[in-house]
């Protein structure tokens, strides 16, 4: 899938296969051999030569088209503001951006992008555009210490689109689970339908993709539709081009776009301890490049949020591990006196309940234990003793739903269960009760592919239309603060280390 295929007599792309999400997500996106036509591409190896061109290279700067194969003219770097040793000498995945260079009398001033990566080096070519006025101070400028996660959010969708003018900006976060959600949006009031608050599987972005984002600070896709350039090799081989925004659009992600109206749009990454956090997503219903210059402002607004965000997430974790540290004092206390299950609840269980959100507690200590709150029946709690042995290798072991997660367990009072394996030989599980959700979706999500108007073919999902999922049978979802406290409560039962002799 390294291009788009062939457009019908009507101007329509043709089904794609049915197992399409499956190869989206092992599709060789790095090695497409094809660019976007909205700028062109060079590679050169780690002696300098060139070693592949797209086929416009010679639209941009003329003199390179009889270079192919031969090593970059190193006046023609300088010109460009580098040199060869200079960008060698950095690591794959750095980059070097050059604006407004004027470099071919009677051509266009041109933008350039120097990547180093594992052969060389690759260079993007584009055609400068300025703003036509000064960028305002305040879009990017630090965020405001004071704001709320909320007003935090809103102001970065607000900033973007205000620089960008994109139809729609949103903040697409991914949760625990994988699946994304819309945490804030900003559009033009004549578009239609809000994503706000709606939820995607996590299908919608492949792993894949997701991989490259933490490789690129942004991805622009100018015109969706556009048909790809090839690029000509040296060597036979596709160019890797995990670090180039210039890399061409799968056809699936084509169609999503389609599906969605969108012809144009831009991400950045969200980045949170060297982990894809979410993605500033910005859609526009007609074409939309934008120049170096802009691209480089949104990357320092979302830069700015990314450091908001830190702050804002290590305070908040400082903040509920002060309020463990003082809400786990009495299990602490008890604990380290007594082994007696009967004299642990009745010091503990209601605070942990409060704390974990339970509707029961049952805690063990070798053959003895003692219940608190509804729980499931005592031949229901040896069979979970049963059935949860080989699954368990850590200490902490949870699901939302036991009949789904232990086929065979039977009825229960409860839905949830969080299971700690304490120190002497000691267990603590904590149960939550089914809680009728409603997950609110931008489609069916259990309909990732529909088919065509004619029938004669499928395409990734054409509704995002606000689609509400009933889930029974199912508690409420153990979360990172649940996992947070759940750790605290193994590390405050665990004995301090002995001090040295």
């Amino acid at each position: 899938m390294s291009s788009l295929p062939p457009k019908d007599s009507a101007g329509r792309l043709p089904p794609l296969p049915e197992n399409w999400a499956t190869i989206c997500e092992s599709e060789p996106l790095s090695f497409s051999g094809m660019i976007q036509p909205h700028g062109a591409l060079l590679q050169v190896d780690l002696t300098g030569r060139i070693t592949h061109a797209s086929t416009n290279i010679g639209d941009l700067i003329p003199e390179l088209t009889e270079h192919f194969g031969k090593r970059f003219p190193s006046d023609l770097l300088k010109r460009m503001g580098t040199t060869l040793d200079q960008i060698l000498s950095s690591s794959p995945g750095d980059r070097k951006e050059s604006a407004s260079m004027g470099l071919t009398a009677g051509f266009p001033s041109l933008d350039a992008v120097f990547i180093r990566n594992s052969e060389g080096f690759l260079i993007e070519l584009f055609l400068s555009r300025h703003s036509q006025s000064p960028l305002p101070p305040t879009l990017t400028t630090p965020f405001s210490r004071s704001l709320s996660p909320e007003d935090l959010n809103q102001e970065l969708v607000s900033r973007i689109r205000a620089l960008t003018g994109f139809d729609r900006v949103m903040l697409y976060a991914f949760r625990d689970d994988g699946d994304g959600e819309v945490l804030a949006e900003n559009r033009n009031p004549d578009i239609y339908g809000t994503y706000l608050g709606l939820r995607f599987p996590g299908s919608d972005i492949p792993k894949i993709a997701r991989e490259l984002y933490l490789k690129n600070p942004w991805r622009l896709i100018p015109h969706a539709p556009a048909p790809s350039l090839p690029i000509r090799s040296l060597t036979g081989r596709p160019p890797d081009l995990s670090f180039s925004d210039l890399r061409s659009v799968s056809p699936v992600h084509v169609a999503y776009l389609a599906n969605m109206g969108v012809v144009a749009s831009l991400s950045f990454p969200v980045i949170e301890t060297k982990s894809l956090w979410g993605l500033v997503a910005c859609h526009s219903r007609s074409p939309r490049t934008l120049g170096l210059e802009t691209l480089s402002a949104a990357r320092s607004i979302v830069k700015h949020y990314n450091m908001a965000l830190l702050q804002s997430h290590a305070e908040e974790r400082i903040r509920t591990i002060d309020s463990l540290d003082h809400r786990l004092a009495p299990f602490r206390e008890i604990f380290s006196k007594t082994e007696n299950p009967d004299d642990i609840l009745s010091v503990c269980a209601t605070s942990l309940a409060t704390l974990f959100n339970a509707c029961g507690l049952v805690f063990f200590h070798n053959h003895a234990f003692t219940s608190w709150g509804t729980t499931p029946s005592l031949q229901s709690l040896d069979k979970l003793h049963e059935l949860l042995g080989p699954r368990r290798s850590d200490p902490l072991w949870h699901t939302v739903s036991l009949t789904q997660s232990l086929p065979g367990i039977g009825p229960l009072p409860v839905a949830g269960l969080m299971a700690l394996k304490l120190p002497k030989n000691s267990e603590l599980w904590i149960f939550r009760p089914e809680t009728l959700q409603e997950v609110v979706w931008g489609g069916n999500p259990q309909k990732p592919v529909e088919s065509d108007a004619s029938g004669a073919g499928i395409s990734p999902r054409q509704s995002f239309e606000r689609w509400v999922e009933k889930r029974v049978g199912q508690s409420l979802p153990w979360d990172k603060l649940d996992t947070l406290a759940a750790l605290h409560l193994l590390r405050s039962s665990s004995p301090p280390p002995a001090s040295p002799s």
